[in-house]
């Protein structure tokens, strides 16, 4: 993956922490293809962010889908 050159990253990594252990709870697909779908939501989510005061923004958590796939 290619860095991203943005601030809206706040809360990424525990969104994608989420998603992965929610997806595991799912369970019928293997690791590495729950944690892919999990990092594409949360880029989803990050280049969906919008800008608002100062520093880094949170991501957008409206866009990342209940069943992403």
């Amino acid at each position: 993956l290619n860095r991203l050159d943005t601030s809206h990253t706040h809360g990424a990594g525990c969104v994608l922490s989420a998603l992965i252990t929610g997806l595991l709870a799912i369970g019928n697909q293997e690791i590495t293809a729950i944690v892919r779908q999990a990092i594409e939501q949360v880029l989803l989510a990050i280049y969906n962010a919008t800008a608002y005061g100062k520093g880094h923004n949170p991501v957008e958590t409206r866009v990342i889908r209940a069943k992403p796939y």
